[in-house]
């Protein structure tokens, strides 16, 4: 059996765009490079809102951003509202999971686990704009949802696309 995120009210869904905008607003003041990512950038481009199933946000960092990020928001206790930020890079927070997800640099390829992504696609400053706020994203949102989600990422489905992305060769060590 399938297990399925509760559907998000407005109010719900509001409230972590709120945070996203937060999380946005602290690194662009402190110069650190993030990328919105997930299922919060395939919601915008997807329908242009985030997705009523969400359960939270994701900012992906390069290595020496993600050290800059740690410094900076520990110092404005913004994870002591939650409990701290655990092991693996996330954090709840009112029912949400704000995820930080850490790519490793190597020869033309970023590293995390067992995915690697072209360089490139943390090279440049792309932007969405989403309700009169601008997020940065990867070069290009369309590239990077491709990788994650498959060549059609545009199409709601019910399968596990994860499964699928770690087991395209392509995409591993």
């Amino acid at each position: 059996m399938l297990k399925t995120n509760p559907i998000r009210t407005k109010s719900q869904l509001n409230f972590l765009f709120k945070k996203m905008v937060e999380i946005k607003n602290k690194c662009e003041e402190n110069n650190i490079n993030y990328r919105l990512g997930g299922g919060s950038l395939l919601g915008i481009c997807r329908t242009g809102e985030l997705l009523p199933w969400a359960t939270g946000a994701t900012f992906h960092f390069l290595e020496s951003e993600f050290k800059k990020f740690e410094e900076v928001f520990k110092e404005i206790n913004f994870f002591d509202r939650s409990g701290g930020i655990n092991r693996k890079g996330k954090f709840l927070f009112k029912g949400f999971v704000f995820e930080f997800i850490l790519w490793y640099p190597g020869n033309n390829f970023v590293i995390r686990k067992k995915y690697k992504l072209p360089i490139e696609i943390f090279e440049g400053d792309y932007f969405i704009e989403f309700k009169n706020e601008k997020f940065k994203t990867f070069n290009t949102p369309i590239k990077y949802l491709e990788f994650r989600y498959g060549p059609d990422w545009r199409t709601p489905i019910n399968s596990n696309i994860r499964k699928n992305f770690k087991e395209q060769d392509q995409y591993h060590r």
